[in-house]
């Protein structure tokens, strides 16, 4: 749990997610896809009890995974996730996501969120850090550049957002020299 200062003066928690969260992040992901712009999922496709969301974040208290949530007022505003690759060829590497609401977007969180993760990332041995980020997301793709990574390829036409073919960008930074 850390405690860190963002813009406007004010302060968020940072900390792993636990089950009694649930409730509250289902809705800052409904939030989240309700926008129908940088999220993957849709709406309709989010959990809808409870329970799910409980074991979608006991998923993530498995020992190569982590679930961040940013708090700002005892309200979720922010939440990360990374996973360490699942087989032995592929361990070196780390997913990311990231997920701030709209009206929390520029004040530091989603830095914040990824310069955990990214620590602990390197700490369990990861040697590349890599991410999926939709080209239409400018401030996210600033943010990534600003921490290091770099655009290693580009899926044309990767998904379709609001009747709009938009492009995949596979970001990736390495901790190691190749």
């Amino acid at each position: 749990m850390i405690k860190t200062k963002i813009r406007y003066g004010k302060e968020i928690l940072i900390r792993d997610a636990e089950k009694y969260d649930a409730s509250e992040l289902l809705r800052h992901i409904q939030k989240l896809a309700d926008e129908r712009i940088y999220l993957l999922m849709e709406p309709e496709e989010i959990p809808k009890t409870i329970e799910e969301e409980e074991r979608f974040i006991e998923i993530y208290r498995k020992k190569n995974r982590r679930l961040l949530v940013a708090l700002l007022d005892g309200k979720i505003v922010g939440s990360a996730d990374c996973r360490i690759g699942g087989f032995r060829k592929n361990r070196h590497t780390a997913s990311f996501g990231v997920a701030v609401r709209k009206e929390y977007r520029g004040a530091g969180i989603g830095t914040a969120l990824m310069k955990e993760l990214m620590k602990w990332a390197e700490n369990k041995g990861a040697k590349k850090l890599w991410l999926s980020v939709f080209s239409t997301n400018g401030r996210a793709i600033a943010l990534y550049e600003k921490l290091g990574f770099q655009v290693e390829c580009v899926r044309k036409g990767q998904f379709n957002v609001n009747v709009k073919y938009v492009d995949e960008i596979i970001m990736v930074k390495w901790v190691i020299s190749l």
